[in-house]
């Protein structure tokens, strides 16, 4: 779905021709469940309804929020996508396409229907005079109850059919523009409690049609399915308000494909002679659809069945002297209480239950049972997770589910037996008692941003970027240190100022640029420098970019001769997030009063970043 509820403005009449429309027929035969998701026009800076006011790109929907499109979406019908019809949407700076999501699926001609019934209803609410009509202050009523609808049909499972599970996350745009363009799809939980390290993807488009599909095994690795998902696709570097980027989306969203899991299957399920011969000591299971049918935190204990045999092939591995361990995205306590109840539970040793990735999982089991990697066996039903596996234990023999069935044939799971082989899994729980910590969170994510390749470049001649900084100076809400709003005046003012160092700041990784987001503001009148204002655009919050900015500024100083570096804080309603950066680097209080505090870092030693790489620009 689309928000199609919200009226666009008269466009020029350029659409896509018969051919160019043909080119969305998905020749895929195995497509049997689409999502339906409410995509929706968003700010990536968002601040409403602050910004409506102080924000100088602000332009008025119908409903009174900002138009970031610049026609709104336009429906084209009757082109061959999985929903019915493609849209045509025009971005302006800072436009952002996203849905609140969730990863249901419905029969494709339910979708349909579905959606045919939905563009019947945007038709008739864009038909409305509702723009005279305000309750509390908010226009438009009836856009705003059909984009109610629309949400509580998504996501209350009212149309979906449980027996259907993504397969991938399909893309499909046309470019009709003469040079390429990049876009950044990310997939988050947009809940802290979360693990919340989101899943991006980089979208090279090149002029013409474009699809994309991405496995959800990585993805689902990432994102907590059961909880709320937010899904942007965000163009990267639009500068220019006039000259929007036009692009034509069809489907858009999680797709179950039939053919497309039998060929995943058939392409890793293969087990060579070496995996079936050489000897095991352990095997570490996973569980949801691997040692049971089903996902337990989403069929619950009466909902997920053992599979056929499992039970004698655990208990007969045991009896050989092989032990048994699980590796598995699942609730600790309720996985061990659901083996409880398959009467298992007392098989399996130095388990590691948690939503951290397998592969960290898997190499402290091996820890723990003191054993060589290449006597483990890794039995898990998705093909990323053995992957993933392989990457940190590249001698673990990793083996799809589909074979558990075969494994006591192999010579590799038939060792000599002994006197002490039915004993070897209680030898192990006397000798070690299993370590409980989980991985590190913050270990695993500053690996995350490694592999993000983030780089940080700092402009200290920042005269000719004044709009942008001003742009950036009233909707930057939750790392803007002063909460300051400077006006484009003061900001011109402020650059031309000799007393000052100001610093313009760009980022960009390996997902794409993001162009500049930061503008920081150094007071050099004093004995020692001092930090007045650093404001961060919110796409790079939680990716260090703060922290290797500071790094930046004291080894600077520290190289001018000073010996500390002063910096004041105001908090806000909003900039809490960026004020956990002194305490995480080691300033210390110097003074504060009221919503003020004053911090000061001696330079005796400058803290080290290495997931930021920075680049200065001189002046």
């Amino acid at each position: 779905m689309y928000e199609l509820e919200i009226a666009h403005s008269d466009q020029a009449s350029d659409s896509l021709t018969v051919e160019q429309r043909a080119l969305f027929r998905d020749a895929s035969a195995g497509v049997v469940g689409f999502s339906l998701l409410p995509w929706e026009e968003h700010c990536t800076e968002c601040a409403m309804p602050a910004c409506f006011s102080t924000c100088d790109l602000y332009e008025a929907r119908p409903d009174g929020k900002c138009r970031r499109f610049a026609h709104g979406i336009k429906p084209l019908p009757d082109v061959p996508t999985l929903q019915g019809y493609a849209v045509k949407i025009q971005f302006k700076p800072w436009a952002q396409l996203m849905a609140y999501a969730n990863t249901d699926l419905l029969p494709i001609e339910q979708l349909q229907r579905v959606e045919e019934r939905f563009a019947k209803l945007d038709s008739l609410v864009t038909s409305v005079v509702g723009t005279g009509i305000s309750i509390a202050g908010r226009k438009n009523i009836p856009a705003r109850m059909q984009r109610r609808i629309k949400q509580w049909v998504s996501h209350s499972g009212r149309y979906a059919d449980p027996a259907l599970s993504p397969d991938y996350f399909l893309v499909e745009i046309f470019n009709p523009n003469t040079t390429a363009c990049q876009l950044t799809l990310k997939l988050i939980n947009p809940d802290p409690e979360k693990r919340n390290i989101p899943y991006q993807e980089l979208l090279d488009v090149k002029p013409g049609f474009n699809r994309f599909k991405f496995d959800c095994a990585p993805i689902f690795n990432r994102v907590d399915t059961r909880a709320s998902i937010h899904i942007t696709v965000i163009p990267n570097n639009i500068d220019d308000q006039d000259a929007p980027l036009t692009l034509y989306f069809g489907s858009l969203g999680f797709v179950a494909d039939k053919v497309y899991r039998e060929q995943r299957q058939r392409a890793t399920s293969d087990v060579s002679d070496a995996d079936k011969n050489s000897p095991v000591k352990i095997v570490i299971w996973d569980l949801d659809h691997t040692m049971w049918h089903g996902v337990l935190v989403e069929d619950g204990a009466d909902g997920v069945k053992l599979k056929p045999g499992i039970a004698e092939i655990i208990k007969t591995l045991d009896a050989r002297g092989i032990v048994n361990s699980v590796a598995s995205k699942n609730d600790y306590d309720n996985a061990m209480q659901q083996l409880a109840k398959f009467g298992l539970q007392e098989y399996f040793v130095f388990s590691r239950i948690s939503w951290e990735p397998k592969g960290g999982a898997v190499k402290q089991i091996i820890k723990d049972f003191n054993v060589g990697a290449d006597t483990a066996v890794f039995i898990d039903d998705q093909p990323f997770e053995r992957d993933q596996v392989k990457q940190i234990e590249p001698k673990v023999r990793a083996i799809d589910a589909v074979e558990y069935q075969n494994i006591l044939k192999w010579p590799g799971f038939n060792p000599p037996l002994s006197a002490e082989s039915a004993g070897r899994r209680q030898s192990y729980l006397t000798q070690r008692q299993r370590d409980a910590a989980l991985e590190s969170f913050s270990g695993e994510y500053a690996e995350f941003l490694r592999e993000c390749q983030i780089r940080l470049t700092v402009m200290r001649s920042a005269g000719a970027l004044a709009d942008r900084l001003h742009e950036l100076v009233q909707r930057t809400n939750q790392l803007n240190f002063s909460g300051r709003r400077y006006l484009r005046d003061e900001i011109v003012q402020i650059l031309g100022d000799s007393t000052y160092d100001h610093f313009a700041l760009s980022c960009c990784d390996r997902y794409g640029d993001y162009g500049v987001i930061g503008f920081a503001l150094i007071d050099k009148r004093g004995p020692t420098p001092l930090l007045k204002d650093l404001m961060l655009s919110c796409r790079v919050q939680s990716k260090r970019v703060e922290h290797a900015f500071f790094a930046y500024l004291m080894n600077l100083y520290k190289a001018q001769g000073f010996t500390a570096l002063d910096a004041i804080y105001r908090k806000t309603d909003r900039n809490q997030p960026a004020g956990r950066v002194f305490a995480e680097i080691g300033f210390i209080v110097t003074g504060s009063h009221e919503n003020t505090v004053n911090y000061r870092y001696e330079l005796s030693v400058v803290p080290q970043v290495d997931v930021v790489t920075v680049t200065e620009v001189a002046p």
